[in-house]
C-alpha cells in the first residue's frame, strides 16, 4: 500500500483497514466446509482444563483475535481427508498491529458465497453514513451454518496498522510502500513421514 499523503491532514494519525476476502474451495469440494476457532488453554501435561481446544463457528459473524490464548482458525472440509483420515484444512492467523476500532469493529468474519449475481464486498467500508465494516455483519455474515455437512465458506480478514505520520522526513508527500501480512497454512493435507531417529526431536 502507499499514496499521497492528505496535504489538509498530514500529520493527522490514523489506521489502515486492510480487508481480504478469502474463499477456500479445498479439492474443489463445496459446499463442505466449516470453520473451527483455536484456543490454547493450558501448558499442563496431560493438559488440565483441555489444554489446547478446536471450537467449532456454529453461525456466521464476527470473531476477535485473543493473543492472550494464540487464537487462530482453520477452514476445514467435510469431505476431502488425508491418508490418515484427517480431513484437510487450512489455518488463519492474523497479526494484532493494532485492535478494534469505532471503524473496524472485528478480526475475522465467517460467512457464506452468496453467488455469482452478488459483487461480494462492495458494501464493506464504504456505506456513506458509516465508512465502517458494519456491512459485514449486516449483509454478508449473518444467519446459521450447516455444520454436519459445510457451507461454500467465505471468511473475511482485516489486517489493521497504526500509522504515525512522518510528514517532515520520510513521509513529505507519499507514503512509501507499506506491506502487512497474514498467514494460510495447508492443514493435513498429507502424513509427513520422517526416518527413525531416536536422537530425532524438536530443535
Amino acid at each position: 500500500m502507499a499514496g499521497h499523503l492528505n496535504p489538509y491532514a498530514k500529520n493527522t494519525s490514523h489506521v489502515h483497514h486492510i480487508y481480504f476476502r478469502i474463499d477456500l474451495d479445498i479439492d474443489g469440494q463445496f459446499p463442505h466446509d466449516v470453520v473451527e476457532q483455536f484456543d490454547h488453554l493450558s501448558l499442563e501435561d496431560p493438559p488440565v482444563g483441555g489444554g489446547d481446544t478446536w471450537t467449532p463457528i456454529m453461525a456466521q459473524g464476527k470473531h476477535l483475535a485473543d493473543p492472550s490464548t494464540a487464537r487462530k482458525w482453520r477452514v476445514r472440509n467435510t469431505v476431502s481427508q488425508n491418508t490418515a483420515g484427517h480431513f484437510k484444512g487450512y489455518d488463519i492467523e492474523i497479526p494484532q498491529m493494532a485492535g478494534p476500532d469505532p471503524y473496524s469493529t472485528g478480526d475475522l468474519w465467517v460467512s457464506i458465497y452468496h453467488g455469482d449475481g452478488v459483487q461480494q464486498g462492495e458494501g464493506v467500508a464504504t456505506e456513506a453514513s458509516a465508512c465502517s465494516d458494519n456491512a459485514l455483519e449486516t449483509v454478508y455474515a449473518a444467519g446459521p451454518l450447516d455444520m454436519v455437512n459445510g457451507n461454500d465458506i467465505v471468511v473475511w480478514v482485516v489486517v489493521r496498522s497504526h500509522h504515525e505520520p512522518r510528514p517532515d522526513s520520510e513521509e513529505v508527500e507519499y507514503l512509501p510502500f507499506h506491506y502487512e501480512e497474514f498467514s494460510i497454512t495447508p492443514r493435513d493435507f498429507d502424513v509427513l513421514h520422517r526416518r527413525d531417529d531416536p536422537g530425532h526431536g524438536d530443535g
